[in-house]
């Protein structure tokens, strides 16, 4: 009911609205196993280096770092011995820089993201 109310308000069909977001490309969850033991502390050597560099950071649900081309967001898993990447972006090469950047972190902490 409110987004239908949003739409009256606005003047402009939904589809209008739609069509005036930006385009985005985000990735699945991109899950890759990583020792239990090791998991958490890879989060934590991970957003102490990226504080060290400034990053601003919502720390809520692991390191998520916001851009301006887009964010990512590194996070271990809860339950099994796995972390997930999640990127989202302007575009695809906004897109592979921010992977690339989680890849760098990742493999500062002795980490390789399998990629699919």
């Amino acid at each position: 009911m409110r987004l239908i109310r949003a739409v009256q308000l606005s003047g402009r069909s939904l589809t209008e609205l739609r069509d005036a977001m930006p385009a985005l490309v985000a990735t699945p969850d991109l899950r890759f196993p990583v020792e239990d033991a090791r998991k958490f502390a890879v989060v934590d050597e991970v957003i102490a280096r990226l504080k060290s560099e400034g990053a601003e950071m919502d720390l809520r649900d692991g390191a998520r770092v916001t851009a301006d081309e887009g964010w990512r967001l590194l996070r271990a898993s809860n339950t099994q011995a796995m972390m997930t990447v999640r990127a989202e972006a302007t575009d695809q090469e906004a897109l592979d820089t921010l992977l690339a950047e989680v890849d760098a972190q990742l493999a500062a902490s002795g980490v390789v993201r399998s990629v699919p």
